[in-house]
């Protein structure tokens, strides 16, 4: 699941819901689709503000010691070898591997993951790392901040990021 998901699964059903795929195994059972759907649109709601360090910080400890261990962890991780979005996958010391459901393509997955980016206002990644925004974002920096912001560069992100909060001080 691509970040942008994290609004339905923490808070409910939405009217515009980015797309996303989930298998859940009980005891090795999996669970059936709809109630898979049910659960993922349950509202679950997360602390506000800094709050949500925390459970930032437990992911990103989980995530480190399974990168430590010998055995292979099952978990969840953002740009695997620089995929687009999130992913289940398998960690150690020894690799880290893509743990796809058996229902779900690595190139569906891949896909699933571009098209949710565009609710976080990413229109697409170029292989050179460029980040190309959605107009939406585009036309709201510049309207917030006076600055069209269409297209960042990972050599320019220290430099845009100066930008726009000397914007938003100065705002």
């Amino acid at each position: 699941m691509h970040h942008a998901a994290q609004r339905v699964a923490f808070g409910g059903p939405a009217a515009d819901e980015p797309p996303w795929a989930a298998e859940v195994l009980v005891r090795g059972e999996r669970l059936p689709d709809e109630d898979v759907r049910r659960l993922f649109r349950a509202p679950w709601p997360l602390p506000g503000g800094r709050d949500t360090h925390e459970l930032s910080a437990a992911a990103t400890a989980h995530a480190v010691r399974a990168l430590l261990r010998d055995d292979p962890t099952a978990t969840h991780a953002p740009a695997p070898g620089g995929l687009p979005g999130g992913y289940p996958v398998s960690l150690s010391r020894r690799a880290v591997g893509l743990d796809l459901p058996t229902r779900l393509s690595r190139e569906e997955a891949i896909a699933l993951n571009e098209r949710a980016a565009a609710f976080d206002g990413i229109e697409r990644i170029e292989r050179d790392g460029t980040i190309v925004f959605t107009g939406e974002v585009a036309a709201a920096t510049e309207q917030l901040l006076g600055l069209r912001l269409e297209r960042v560069h990972p050599d320019d992100v220290g430099e845009v990021a100066g930008e726009l909060a000397a914007r938003a001080r100065r705002g």
